[in-house]
């Protein structure tokens, strides 16, 4: 089954930005490739740099991981409701809240990485059960209108903006 990406009209228009980070319009393939692209990555960091913030008042490395895991959790379980034609207007979410009530000091990055793996395991097994009516029901949440489909792309993109971001704010990389 291939589940192609949403048509830019209908995701809201911060997604546009996530949807244009990758070329694949297969939502099941670019979850795969995407699991391992960000296991490589975080599973390669050097130690050193796991609870290191570029600057002060800013995310660890390791903090970033788990809000890529949080947001995924989200994302699957609106994914989940709107796909199950669920029409209840669903809150929002406050990323800094969430994070800022995990000690980041004991999160462990080969902790992570497995949660990463389980979490992203999950959302494949999800979306294959789904058919073209659950994916396209838009349902409400944050005040926007979203589809299963656009929520399941944008797990790659939101976790692909974050990577680079570590790449381009804490690493060394050229």
């Amino acid at each position: 089954m291939n589940i192609t990406k949403p048509k830019f009209e209908d995701v809201p228009n911060y997604f546009i930005y996530y949807l244009n980070l990758f070329e694949s319009d297969d939502l099941l393939l670019s979850l795969e490739n995407n699991k391992v692209d960000i296991v490589n990555f975080f599973s390669n960091l050097p130690e050193g740099y796991h609870n290191y913030s570029y600057a002060q008042d800013k995310w660890s490395v390791i903090m970033v991981f788990q809000h890529i895991i949080d947001c995924e959790r989200l994302y699957t379980h609106r994914a989940f409701r709107f796909s199950r034609f669920d029409t209840t207007i669903l809150s929002d979410f406050n990323v800094n809240t969430v994070l800022n009530n995990i000690e980041s000091q004991r999160l462990k990055m080969n902790v992570l990485i497995q949660e990463f793996i389980s979490v992203r395991n999950a959302t494949i097994e999800l979306f294959k059960t789904m058919d073209s009516q659950m994916l396209d029901f838009k349902g409400r949440a944050s005040d926007m209108s979203f589809s299963a489909r656009g929520l399941g792309f944008m797990c790659v993109g939101h976790s692909l903006h974050h990577m680079n971001f570590v790449k381009d704010n804490y690493l060394d990389f050229d």
